[in-house]
């Protein structure tokens, strides 16, 4: 209890002291598209982790996945779609200044 309480005191100082700006409509903009492309690559990922899971156990003489490989899968699939989400921010901030 004691740690959570000393984290909630820190998050509030840094919210206090810290100097951020409010974001404007490009940056809204902006962070939106890359959300949605971001998104696109998730959905994509699973789509077609579910196809291999789908098309392994199909298969007479194919081997479950386990769990744990698609739990690693799944993790690999939301760094990859975090990375377009980045990517994109980036893109869309150097072609549009």
């Amino acid at each position: 209890i004691a740690l959570v309480v000393i984290e909630a005191v820190y998050h509030a100082v840094i919210a206090v002291r810290s100097d951020a700006t409010a974001m404007d409509e490009r940056d809204v903009l902006f962070d939106l598209r890359s959300e949605r492309n971001a998104s696109v690559v998730l959905g994509i990922a699973l789509f077609c982790l579910v196809g291999y899971i789908v098309a392994t156990h199909s298969l007479p003489s194919g081997e479950p996945i386990s769990g744990l490989s698609i739990a690693v899968w799944m993790l690999l699939a939301l760094t990859v779609s975090e990375a377009a989400k980045l990517a994109s921010q980036i893109w869309y901030y150097r072609a549009n200044s």
